[in-house]
């Protein structure tokens, strides 16, 4: 397995916490970010969806997202949000430059902003396109 295919690998992690009951923890790595803008530079658009169900369906208790706070199930639900969103106001902006500003005010909170042009370099219409 090479480094960026173990980046990629979601990895289940069972851990006992003083006692006998696990906390079933699941690692999300590159497929959920918790208040993070989403890099979308290597990203497979068409398995994301795939990706975020098979998430929602694990028993786990924990999810440890690429960046930010660990959450339960509500992340892979917010990834999913996130990513419709920001596709949408991007078809919906007339500019480049009013699509950042868009996505900034509806993710206010939300970290490393750069990449929000990888979003821009997805969605954004090419001038190939009709």
């Amino acid at each position: 397995m090479t480094l960026k295919e173990s980046l990629l690998t979601p990895r289940l992690a069972v851990f006992t916490l003083g006692g006998d009951t696990p906390l079933t923890s699941y690692g999300a790595n590159c497929v959920v970010f918790s208040g993070y803008h989403f890099n979308y530079e290597e990203a497979d658009l068409k398995g994301l969806p795939a990706a975020l169900d098979a998430l929602r369906s694990i028993q786990a208790e924990r999810f440890v997202p690429g960046h930010g706070p660990s959450g339960g199930a509500e992340l892979a639900q917010e990834q999913a949000r996130y990513h419709r969103t920001v596709a949408q106001l991007i078809r919906d902006a007339s500019s480049p430059t009013e699509a950042r500003v868009a996505i900034r005010a509806r993710f206010p909170a939300y970290r490393l902003e750069v990449a929000i042009e990888s979003a821009l370099n997805l969605f954004w219409p090419s001038e190939s396109q009709p």
